[in-house]
């Protein structure tokens, strides 16, 4: 196919899609029918991957493009965002109305980030819908961003067959020589329960089979989760949360699960890793994460480590991306360790100099 056809930055499949065929093809539908298309859900669902899928199918009618939403709130930020769309892909240029359709498709964690985040994001697609008549958008966020034509498209946890055959795909490829037949298939449907088929979280809980079985992964999930069924809530902001979404709550206690058995670098380096809004390499992250504490020659070892835990995901040209709900909590941590700010500033000066950093 002609490559001017395939115009756009979406990044490529590093893993196989399981399940979700539904969703796909009604985003492909509802596209049809709407400029502007958003995936709703909890956390780890799976918002983007479906988004991505859909887009990439799509992207022939004129080009896709991914634009992660940024963690400060403020019509300015989310405009900022939107700076790796070329003008002529955005279908802000002189040809006007005339312009070919142009598909785009968004990642928004506006769900975190709370209401004022998710107002400046809606503000910005409506402007942007009304300038580019050849605009279609595809968001992912929490909850509708309430913009007029908005059509909605609940995104759930997967079926618990599906959660299963997600768990072992994901246990194969972590851990080298593992065979389907060997997991122990009562264990692996116990994981997925106890999960409520969060895609994130079964991947989370798939990668620990590096150290330990099945059989006693499902054993600590279980006590972990009946610990944590006495915290349901996040405390951080001194009361507790309701939780909106199914799952949410699994997929808060399998990450607080998961960072705690990380070892202390790992941990320091999630939380730093957090400042980058979008995928960065290896050069990034040691200007931008490394110090005394965390010496630049550890950080390709630590960075590695944290993929091969899920916690980062490998994206093509020696890339990594950590998802929005992993995100979200090292940016917690981060905040907590009084040095946001400081890498903040770390990563602009890079992006400045060298656009590596996302």
């Amino acid at each position: 196919m002609h490559a001017s056809r395939r115009r756009g930055n979406l990044p490529g499949e590093t893993t196989p899609l399981v399940g979700r065929l539904t969703e796909v093809a009604a985003v492909e539908k509802l596209l049809g029918r709407s400029r502007l298309v958003t995936l709703t859900g909890a956390g780890g669902a799976g918002k983007t991957r479906v988004a991505l899928r859909a887009a990439a199918e799509l992207r022939d009618t004129g080009g896709a493009w991914l634009v992660p939403a940024p963690q400060e709130a403020g019509g300015a930020a989310v405009r900022d965002r939107l700076r790796p769309v070329p003008r002529r892909e955005r279908g802000d240029d002189d040809r006007g109305a005339g312009a070919s359709p142009r598909r785009a498709g968004g990642a928004a964690g506006a769900g975190r980030g709370g209401d004022h985040l998710m107002e400046a994001c809606a503000a910005v697609v409506t402007a942007l819908l009304a300038a580019a008549p050849g605009l279609r958008v595809l968001a992912t966020c929490r909850r509708p961003l309430r913009c007029r034509g908005e059509r909605v498209l609940p995104v759930p946890p997967l079926p618990l067959e599906e959660a299963r055959v997600l768990f072992a795909e994901r246990a194969v490829a972590a851990v080298p020589g593992c065979a389907v037949a060997g997991l122990d298939e009562q264990a692996v449907l116990r994981v997925c329960r106890r999960l409520e088929g969060l895609p994130l979280a079964v991947e989370l809980a798939a990668a620990r089979l590096r150290e330990l079985p099945v059989e006693v992964l499902a054993r600590r999930l279980d006590d972990h989760f009946s610990a944590s069924d006495h915290h349901a809530y996040d405390g951080s902001s001194g009361g507790r949360q309701v939780l909106e979404q199914p799952g949410e709550h699994a997929l808060r206690a399998t990450i607080a699960w998961t960072h705690r058995l990380c070892t202390t670098a790992e941990r320091l380096l999630w939380a730093r890793a957090s400042v980058f809004t979008g995928s960065f390499d290896a050069v990034a992250a040691k200007e931008v994460c490394g110090d005394d504490r965390l010496p630049t020659w550890q950080l390709p070892q630590l960075l590695e480590s944290l993929a091969d835990r899920a916690i980062l995901v490998r994206e093509p040209g020696e890339r990594y991306r950590m998802p929005e709900p992993i995100h979200a909590f090292g940016a917690e941590r981060l905040k907590d360790l009084g040095q946001d700010e400081r890498l903040r500033r770390r990563r602009e000066a890079l992006t400045l100099t060298d656009g590596a950093a996302g």
